[in-house]
């Protein structure tokens, strides 16, 4: 086994040029194609490039015989949402009902962000035929509990429309417990419609000792969702419910979920401070005053960036929050710290610091989603939106192959990979108040 540091850069080296002679080469370090590289933390070829999003590498990997079931290439392109990497692999005979180290399957993997990538691999795995009620080894969630505590209505809608059962009960309780406890308003909403059964109760002999034999209004009530709880009293009974129909066989999955035009940039703004107001953080999140045309033109020049349409009409509405209030932006990952919207003069600084740690550290690379560069940072990212802790959300001016101008990307001063978060900011903007507007809680 080729496990020395300098073997693996030579080898992550060649993976990342994504060509195939320099990887024939660095193939001569190692016992055979499937051997493992890089001590405690090993990792196959095949995983090293399904980590990194390399699709020619892993192309050339499985022409060369690599094995898409040794060690966890799969897992890595559907925990990381990469659809083009994951049926490539399943192509070449990857497993799609085995369990990863953890005891997940690719499914359950999938259902780990409320993101559209995600969203396409679930889709491509429920087309191959996945198990859609697995559920987790441990017993505590089936991948439908998953999805609707995202909230993510698309990724529910394609899994009942394949067959999922809404009423499945767990050691968490049903879809409708766990979109309740999570205050996913919207999801709620849907699945009362679509036959959820409000009287199911989490079990008794549970490890989550505080809703142990609870109701979803229970729930509710207990962590004060005031409107989560009306829309569980108004419920009609199970019985009264129409269920939803599902496919008769797994290939037919032609179903596709609601698609919601966006509206414009105003009309989205105009959402965002009626939801601030009915949630009672209207004067908490500080919104400033428009900017000016001059403050914006100013940005530009010192980034050296022309502002994206939508962007510069936002700020000509709000300049970004004032510091110490109500964060607009929820983290792309649960349990983070949320995100404020960056002023005119805060882009630019920010956009400053991250230049000048990127010119004195030489830019080290880092994974990315397709579409993004593998970079710690490039000048053509423009920072709009942070989190205080020295991670930042970006309006990427500069793709790479496969992305598109104007995507939203998230990035961390640490080792995180560069994630895209939307194909624009008015979807960005979108997909924030909506989030906002779903998520009612009382104080």
């Amino acid at each position: 086994m080729a496990s020395s540091t300098k073997n693996q850069q030579r080898i992550e080296k060649a993976l990342r040029s994504q060509d195939s002679a320099t990887i024939d080469a660095v193939l001569k370090l190692l016992p055979n194609i499937n051997a493992t590289v890089g001590g405690s933390s090993s990792r196959t070829c095949l995983e090293f490039a399904a980590v990194y999003g390399l699709v020619d590498s892993i192309k050339h990997l499985l022409r060369r015989g690599a094995d898409p079931n040794s060690q966890e290439p799969a897992f890595v392109a559907s925990r990381e949402g990469n659809a083009e990497i994951l049926e490539l692999l399943l192509d070449a005979g990857a497993q799609i009902e085995a369990r990863s180290s953890t005891g997940d399957t690719l499914l359950l993997e999938a259902a780990v962000r409320n993101t559209p990538q995600h969203l396409a691999c679930i889709r491509l795995l429920i087309a191959r035929g996945a198990d859609v009620n697995v559920v987790q080894s441990n017993q505590v969630q089936n991948v439908l509990m998953s999805c609707a505590e995202l909230g993510s209505i698309p990724m529910v809608e394609a899994l009942v429309a394949a067959g999922a059962r809404l009423n499945d009960v767990w050691l968490r309780g049903t879809a409708l417990t766990i979109a309740a406890e999570q205050n996913q308003r919207l999801m709620v909403e849907w699945l009362l419609r679509h036959g959820a059964d409000p009287s199911l109760r989490v079990p008794a002999e549970t490890m989550f000792d505080d809703i142990a034999g609870m109701t979803a209004l229970e729930v509710a009530r207990k962590n004060r969702l005031k409107k989560i709880v009306a829309i569980l009293e108004s419920a009609p009974s199970a019985a009264s419910v129409t269920k939803p129909a599902a496919t008769s066989t797994k290939k037919e999955k032609k179903s596709k979920p609601r698609s919601k035009p966006l509206g414009s940039v105003q009309e989205t703004l105009s959402r965002l401070t009626q939801a601030l107001k009915d949630q009672g953080q209207w004067k908490a999140a500080g919104l400033r005053k428009p900017a000016l045309e001059s403050q914006l033109a100013e940005l530009e020049r010192k980034v050296g960036l022309a502002l994206p349409r939508e962007l510069r009409e936002a700020y000509l509405t709000f300049n970004g929050q004032k510091s110490g209030g109500y964060e607009i932006f929820p983290a792309p990952d649960p349990d983070e710290e949320r995100f404020f919207w960056l002023s005119v003069a805060e882009v630019a600084s920010e956009w400053q610091v991250f230049q000048d740690v990127s010119e004195a550290d030489g830019n080290p690379p880092r994974s990315a989603d397709p579409g993004v560069r593998e970079s710690w940072w490039h000048k053509g990212w423009l920072p709009f939106v942070s989190n205080g802790g020295g991670d930042v959300i970006c309006i990427d001016m500069a793709p790479a192959k496969g992305g598109s101008k104007g995507q939203v990307i998230i990035v961390s001063h640490e080792s995180a990979p560069r994630r895209r978060l939307a194909n624009s900011f008015l979807e960005f903007l979108d997909a924030t108040v909506e989030s906002i507007e779903s998520h009612d809680t009382v104080e």
